[in-house]
């Protein structure tokens, strides 16, 4: 029947704010990590928007290429009537299935590629590569650059962790501890307390502190550097963006504009053709 039991307790009596700075710096850890996973976040949402409408540019690729392919078959229906009625050479004809071949091999190629892109964006939201995920059809008119909301960046997770970079720095200071060895396992019962107080203070440290000061200084500086390069980049980023978007904005409607001269080309072309006024390649060219 022999037992025993012992309790240790540790009290510190002053801490100079260590335990007040070990709040605050667990504090910034954990804001530091909400911001990690909202730049993780904000990544992969970027990734899927850029896979998704690539997949939509494919998409309507594809769809520009049938629409050329269909134009091509509508001009061998028309040529080849025309050869059935003794109106035209029969080389026409040939010149025009040759083309109707190319824009078959196109309306392939097209194809393939959206159906490419279609798959890695499967892969990327975690769906069966097979699998038939609807994309829109084309890629919306977007703004004018001028109208889009205008932001700094300063909501940007990585900005955001910069700043958590500047942390505070933990201070030195005092423990004080008690303790009770409790009983020697004898037989009987003898009590055996003991209440003690342990105090340690450094006496000379040979400019220790001095120098924890100038490291955590410097710590801060770099910290501050690296949120000052951390804003440019972003800065350069957004102005970046929106002059590539103003820029591709022009190319669209430029683009679009030609696209309509050139319908509207083609289709004179072909009267023209029928006329018996201009060669098959002339209305091919158009």
């Amino acid at each position: 029947m022999k037992y025993g039991a012992s309790l240790s307790l540790m009290q510190p009596l002053y801490t100079g704010g260590r335990i007040r700075e070990s709040i605050r710096l667990a504090k910034h850890q954990q804001s530091m990590n909400v911001h990690q996973a909202e730049l993780l976040h904000s990544s992969v949402c970027y990734q899927t928007d850029m896979q998704y409408w690539n997949a939509v540019a494919r998409r309507e690729l594809m769809n520009i290429a049938t629409d050329y392919r269909n134009s091509v078959a509508s001009l061998a229906r028309t040529i080849r009537e025309r050869v059935e009625a003794g109106l035209v050479d029969p080389q026409d004809l040939l010149m025009a299935e040759v083309k109707l071949n190319e824009a078959e091999y196109q309306v392939l190629q097209a194809r393939n590629s959206f159906e490419t892109g279609r798959m890695a964006l499967n892969s990327l939201i975690g769906m069966p590569l097979e699998s038939e995920t609807e994309v829109q059809e084309s890629i919306p008119v977007v703004l004018p650059s001028d109208n889009l909301p205008a932001s700094d960046g300063s909501n940007r997770p990585e900005l955001l962790m910069a700043h958590d970079q500047i942390k505070p720095q933990l201070y030195v200071g005092i423990d004080g501890s008690y303790s009770s060895p409790g009983y020697d396992f004898k037989t009987d019962l003898d009590p055996n307390y003991a209440i003690y107080a342990k105090l340690s203070v450094p006496i000379f440290e040979w400019g220790k502190r001095r120098n924890e000061k100038r490291s955590s200084a410097w710590k801060v500086g770099m910290a501050n550097d690296y949120l000052n390069k951390v804003t440019d980049n972003v800065n350069l980023e957004i102005q970046t963006a929106r002059t590539s978007l103003a820029q591709a904005i022009k190319q669209v409607d430029l683009t679009g504009s030609s696209l309509e001269k050139a319908r509207e080309n083609e289709q004179k072309a072909l009267e023209r053709y029928e006329e018996g006024k201009i060669s098959i390649m002339e209305v091919i060219e158009a």
